[in-house]
């Protein structure tokens, strides 16, 4: 815990990763001085249709901004489920939707052709 401490006093941030699963947890975020919180995509697949997965993903947006963290939406596939985030005021996401892993030669490529991410 020390050295995590020392290094967001050097200015590094640290992400909690998949979070609402697996090995992420409340009591985590308590612990930790986390900068950023990446909400698992069981949270954003659905969430437009599926009221259960909408009030997961809402309450895990809220905690975030009432801790003051960066959010990342992870596994964004669909228009639907960009709509909702951007509603929802999430500003940074991941998926699919947007593009596939590639390799970091074809990012640059990728960016100019894409300058303007808006759907």
């Amino acid at each position: 815990m020390e050295i995590l401490t020392r290094l967001r006093i050097k200015g590094a941030g640290l992400a909690i990763d998949d979070f609402g699963t697996g090995a992420s947890s409340m009591q985590q975020l308590k612990r930790i001085p986390f900068t950023e919180l990446k909400i698992d995509r069981a949270f954003v697949a659905g969430a437009p249709t599926d009221e259960e997965a909408r009030a997961m993903l809402e309450s895990s947006i809220a905690l975030a901004k009432k801790l003051d963290l960066t959010i990342v939406a992870e596994g964004v596939e669909t228009q639907e489920e960009w709509d909702l985030i951007e509603r929802l005021g999430v500003e940074i996401v991941q998926g699919y939707f947007i593009a596939k892993p590639m390799p970091a030669d074809d990012l640059l490529a990728w960016a100019r052709a894409n300058g303007d991410l808006s759907p």
